[in-house]
């Protein structure tokens, strides 16, 4: 038997009346708060005209923090003036409740790095969203040589989570070290999106033992490029550069509708197994790669040691286009890994020679062995190209799976064991 309570009208009248009121205490904590080059710490930072000057006033527990919204002024910010770069640390927000740092007006606030730490840094927090940003580094030649590969980056983001950039330009890390413009190092969760990059030498973004990034709707270009008369080291090449998107090893992340242009490639992804970071479940998608110049344009690689954790596994490349590659290797090369799926992949060739998908063991022994090895190629067309259109070492990859290949022009359409 069911039994009516008599103060249940009264009970969800208290608890709707509690309830509006935490959500409205939430909303009220929210706000908005300026910084601008010529802006004061005395001000109240509330409005345009009463902007902060520096980020390390304005970024801080009691300002600008969870919840609030950091406006950026029109303008130019960093090491060399007074406002500083912003080094954010320790703002440790949550879903809803998130840190905005934002340019009033897209691309006008900039942020000038010095070469030696990076530009924007975020740094143990979560629930960060930057927005609209134009930031920049600059080349810093260490007067002690053991000092390089330290900083230079542009954006950093180390050991957080949920963070977002969106929006933003990013330009000239330190080309006389091993920096990138987008840097993900041990962090989770983030998302680089509809960004775009030029002139740097080594990556336009890295993740690097991390987790469930995503690099949607990026532009890459390293216009000058490397400049090994400043920095040599991974074999430098002028005039060249690396990967739109470095996963080395990044779980589970993602490459999607993205564009590298020119002397690059579009992404590896590198089983180093560091930090115990598998070489798993990560995607490229409906990505292209124009005139690329300098390796193979996916590169799917084993490294360092001979078992599976040192293998890519569960990889996956589809609606990917090489168009009028010059570099002279594969459009797709994959070593010693574990079901590797490439799918409605196009390559076309400018010059030279390369190969269209190529599978082979690890040259050091690394990673899976070809026992082990799996891969399907389906859908997909070559042409154009001085090497094969397919290639599979022999001895290699003990499943292979393939249907609808198209070899156009390539010398010759399919070599090794392709097929067999």
């Amino acid at each position: 038997m069911l039994h009516k309570c008599r103060n249940s009208h009264k009970f969800s009248s208290f608890l709707f009346v509690i309830i509006s009121f935490l959500a409205f205490a939430g909303s009220a904590q929210a706000a908005t708060y300026y910084i601008a080059p010529n802006g004061s710490n005395s001000n109240n930072g509330t409005s345009p005209s009463t902007p902060w000057l520096t980020f390390d006033y304005a970024l801080s527990s009691g300002r600008a923090w969870c919840g609030n919204t950091l406006v950026l002024l029109d303008g130019e910010y960093g090491y060399n003036r007074s406002t500083g770069m912003i080094n954010l640390q320790n703002a440790n927000c949550t879903a809803g409740n998130e840190l905005r740092i934002t340019a009033q007006n897209q691309r006008r606030a900039r942020i000038d790095g010095d070469g030696t730490a990076s530009t924007v840094r975020i740094y143990r927090s979560s629930y960060i969203i930057v927005d609209g940003l134009y930031a920049r580094s600059r080349d810093y030649v260490y007067p002690n040589p053991a000092d390089a590969r330290i900083g230079g980056e542009v954006f950093t983001v180390r050991e957080s989570n949920h963070v977002v950039i969106r929006n933003t330009l990013g330009y000239n890390p330190n080309r006389a070290n091993n920096s990138h413009i987008w840097f993900i190092v041990d962090s989770q969760d983030v998302l680089l999106e509809d960004n775009e990059g030029y002139y740097f030498h080594r990556h336009c973004a890295m993740g690097f033992k991390s987790e469930r990034v995503t690099v949607r709707r990026q532009y890459c270009h390293p216009r000058a490029g490397a400049d090994p008369s400043i920095y040599s080291g991974g074999g430098m090449i002028r005039g060249k550069a690396g990967a739109l998107f470095s996963m080395y090893p990044c779980k589970d992340c993602i490459v999607e509708n993205s564009v590298a242009d020119g002397n690059m490639f579009i992404s590896e992804m590198n089983a180093t197994y560091n930090g115990n970071i598998l070489m798993s479940g990560s995607k490229v998608l409906g990505s292209i790669c124009l005139t690329c110049g300098h390796g193979n344009g996916l590169y799917v690689s084993s490294r360092n040691e001979p078992d599976l954790n040192h293998a890519p596994q569960n990889i996956l490349i589809e609606n990917v286009a090489i168009v009028d590659t010059v570099s002279g290797s594969a459009g797709v090369r994959a070593s010693s890994s574990v079901n590797v799926v490439v799918q409605n992949f196009t390559v076309t060739g400018a010059a030279g020679g390369g190969t269209g998908v190529s599978l082979d063991n690890n040259p050091r022994g690394d990673g899976a062995t070809p026992a082990q090895q799996s891969a399907t190629v389906r859908d997909s067309v070559v042409q154009g190209m001085g090497g094969a259109g397919f290639n599979q070492e022999s001895g290699s990859y003990n499943t292979l799976v393939t249907s609808n290949l198209y070899s156009y022009n390539n010398r010759p359409a399919s070599s090794g064991s392709w097929g067999s």
